[in-house]
């Protein structure tokens, strides 16, 4: 229960949950700021005492895993291609279409 947690974990939550809006939010409007805010989103959940409780739950759902194995596929699918490894590793990265 939220109730239940020490006042860190809470804060913590607090500016997590709303550095992922930011992050949506920016997305739409400003990368830099999506980047500043999913990095503070990552950074403040590792800060979490309850960090690992919480992946190993995420991990025992299947939309996780799904989208675990989504992103596998993807990379697996990156050793076949024709494109140099900077080209497919820059379009990893921007999300950007690789044609080559």
């Amino acid at each position: 229960m939220p109730g239940d947690l020490p006042s860190r974990e809470r804060r913590l939550l607090a500016v997590a949950r709303w550095a992922a809006v930011a992050t949506m939010v920016g997305a739409l409007l400003s990368p830099p700021l999506a980047n500043a805010a999913a990095f503070m989103t990552l950074a403040s959940f590792a800060l979490l005492p309850s960090a690992a409780a919480r992946v190993r739950a995420a991990l025992d759902l299947p939309l996780v895993r799904a989208a675990l194995f989504v992103l596998a596929v993807l990379a697996l699918a990156m050793l076949w291609a024709d494109a140099p490894l900077a080209l497919r590793l820059k379009y990893w990265w921007t999300g950007g279409p690789c044609c080559c």
